[in-house]
């Protein structure tokens, strides 16, 4: 090991030796399943709600509900929270429920879930999109090994099984999100910047309009670096957005871009699970807002402000240079601190964290001996500490939480996620990006 390791990070990757790699991940995700299909056995409630009172796929719900709206010309309704509630309501036949799962997505955002939802019956849209999820994160996993070459000769096998051991997956998987939807956006553009072409992989990232600041970790790059085809892509793909919307849904867009301020209340909201929220605006609003909110919002404008100009001057300085193992590395740090960026980043998003991770591994099989788990220290202790927390933290911190509120104490705590990938990200470019390309490592 070199001088410089902290001895707490040496001893955390000495603990992910070869056989605990492979059996404690395998292990998270046999006991999440086993809980989450306990969750629907023997309950006595409706058959699409668990026994906790959450509808079946979660979030779906409200992406259902926002598609069928449009598919039954009730457009006007579609920001009015109680029509959706009764909209809900009416899926379930043996049970009431208070739970609402609203849609807040931007309007022209049901184009994505209607032919989910013009299959008929809730449960019916819900397989389709869980075979879909999968079928598209298979195809994202597919193409980042095609697109890095560090990763070609990794079995896809075990690199599925990677991915389908990070916790993060598992409560994509639960919640029945779009988050694999946005990674093969991401493997796609990515996979045809390395076939040089761009203007495609600009039209591709603009497909990320109704998430746009999730398109933010390759944008940045691509603006910073003045790459014009790729830029045009882009802005290609955003008019025929425009044009969809200003078509269809131009009453709806102005209507929810003036809900957009109530929309980021929600999640200070006392039931809104904010211990879940990993961006810069969930981490200050945990830590700051029960104490001050002006506060609290200035730092999350500092913050986010600091690390986009910092990313765009780093990028304009740097050489586009896709056969350098720097230029890898520069896009797996930009796409993990580029998700802190936006204001919703819930916990199943953290799925996307692959993406980097996954780049930095292939970097490290080159750079290093394949015999070794990324460097064999801090890139893998400060990797295994990512997934370690994002399974133990989360739940914790929520316990914790709600005994200050029943103590009468501020709620204030602290979201380890966000300090841990600023600390990975500066550990993977200390060792992957800065030192000298081919170095074999003789620490």
């Amino acid at each position: 090991m070199s001088d410089d390791t902290p001895t707490w990070i040496d001893r955390i990757a000495r603990l992910c030796t070869p056989e605990r790699v492979r059996r404690y991940p395998a292990t998270i995700a046999v006991v999440f399943f086993g809980v989450w299909l306990f969750s629907f056995i023997g309950m006595r409630q409706d058959p699409i709600m668990d026994r906790w009172g959450k509808f079946l796929g979660s979030d779906f719900m409200a992406f259902y509900t926002g598609a069928r709206f449009w598919l039954d010309g009730s457009l006007a309704q579609l920001y009015d929270f109680d029509a959706q509630r009764s909209f809900q309501l009416a899926q379930l036949t043996d049970a009431t429920t208070n739970e609402l799962a609203p849609f807040i997505n931007p309007p022209f955002a049901v184009l994505i879930y209607a032919p989910f939802a013009a299959l008929g019956s809730y449960v019916s849209a819900l397989i389709a999109w869980w075979v879909a999820g999968v079928t598209w994160l298979l195809g994202a996993l597919i193409l980042i090994r095609r697109a890095t070459p560090g990763l070609r000769d990794w079995s896809l096998g075990r690199m599925s099984a990677v991915v389908l051991c990070f916790p993060p997956t598992l409560v994509w998987i639960a919640y029945a999100q779009a988050s694999s939807l946005i990674l093969i956006i991401w493997a796609v553009t990515l996979w045809l910047l390395t076939r040089e072409r761009e203007f495609l992989a600009g039209l591709t990232l603009g497909l990320l309009a109704f998430k746009p600041q999730l398109a933010l970790g390759l944008a940045i790059p691509l603006i910073a670096a003045r790459r014009w085809r790729a830029l045009a892509g882009g802005a290609c793909a955003l008019a025929i957005w425009g044009v969809v919307v200003w078509a269809l849904f131009a009453e709806q867009q102005l209507e929810w871009l003036g809900l957009v301020g109530e929309l980021r209340q929600m999640l200070r909201s006392p039931g809104y699970p904010g211990w879940g929220v990993h961006s810069l605006y969930g981490f200050w609003n945990l830590a700051v807002y029960p104490l001050s909110e002006t506060a609290a919002d200035a730092l999350t404008t500092i913050t986010s402000s600091a690390l986009g100009v910092s990313g765009l001057i780093w990028w304009s300085r740097a050489k586009w240079d896709l056969t350098d193992d720097a230029w890898w590395v520069r896009i797996a740090i930009t796409s993990a601190l580029a998700t802190l960026l936006g204001v919703q980043f819930f916990w199943y998003d953290l799925l996307l964290w692959m993406f980097p991770f996954l780049i930095v591994c292939g970097v490290a099989r080159r750079r290093f001996t394949h015999a070794r788990y990324l460097d064999d220290g801090p890139i893998l202790g400060w990797s295994a500490l990512i997934f370690i927390t994002t399974f133990v933290w989360g739940p914790l911190l929520q316990g914790l939480l709600a005994w200050m509120k029943s103590a009468g104490l501020p709620p204030v705590g602290l979201q380890l996620t966000t300090p841990l990938l600023l600390a990975w990200c500066w550990t993977v470019w200390k060792k992957l990006g800065a030192a000298p390309t081919n170095d074999q490592s003789s620490r």
